[in-house]
């Protein structure tokens, strides 16, 4: 039964592999066609590489970061794990962040450049449940796996992650999205705070 996103996503990459689903821009800045089989090949070493570091279904994912091919991807995966993602533009203050961060109790946040990066980062010692920062842009240039207690990973190591991990547990993606359910938390979405703090609405 398709009664969900993830399930839905699925039937049209089966149904439609080579279609092309989005235009996006290449290294060079050109842009070009993916197809249903690429992205879903794409959300699911991004899925299996979440799975790899312990999310687990009800988990909330934060996601700084304006939109982009990846927040696609990302936010594909973690629908598909029945995680919910968190996701706030690029242009929160530290303050929301924190506040967001805290309140949705994110372990994981996708963070869109260095700046976002360093942004989260500066908030660990208000951020306690924070254990990894993924970096999306492709420029970030990491300076450990580990910095105050917290792991950071670029966006292309969480997807090798994933191919490494589906070389041992090939139908985990599949399965969770399986157990996907129509009333399923999707998002939790924060508004701009300007009247208060965020208020967080569930989706």
């Amino acid at each position: 039964m398709t009664d969900t996103v993830s399930k839905l996503f699925k039937e049209y990459a089966d149904q439609n592999p080579d279609l092309n689903v989005q235009l996006a821009k290449d290294d060079q800045g050109e842009f070009r066609p993916v197809r249903w089989k690429e992205l879903y090949l794409s959300v699911k070493e991004c899925g299996a590489g979440l799975i790899s570091l312990g999310v687990k279904r009800g988990d909330h994912i934060g996601i700084m970061s304006d939109n982009c091919s990846e927040w696609l991807v990302a936010d594909l995966a973690i629908l598909c794990l029945g995680a919910a993602d968190v996701p706030r533009g690029s242009d929160s203050t530290a303050d929301e962040m924190q506040y967001i961060l805290e309140h949705a109790e994110c372990a994981v946040t996708l963070a869109e450049n260095q700046t976002q990066y360093e942004k989260i980062l500066g908030l660990k010692g208000r951020l306690p449940g924070l254990k990894t920062i993924i970096v999306i842009d492709k420029a970030f240039a990491k300076k450990a796996d580990t910095e105050q207690g917290v792991s950071i990973l670029t966006f292309r190591e969480l997807l090798e992650k994933g191919r490494a991990y589906l070389q041992d547990q090939a139908e985990c993606f599949e399965e969770e999205i399986e157990k996907g359910r129509s009333a399923d938390l999707a998002t939790l979405i924060y508004t701009s705070g300007t009247t208060g703090e965020p208020k967080g609405v569930m989706l």
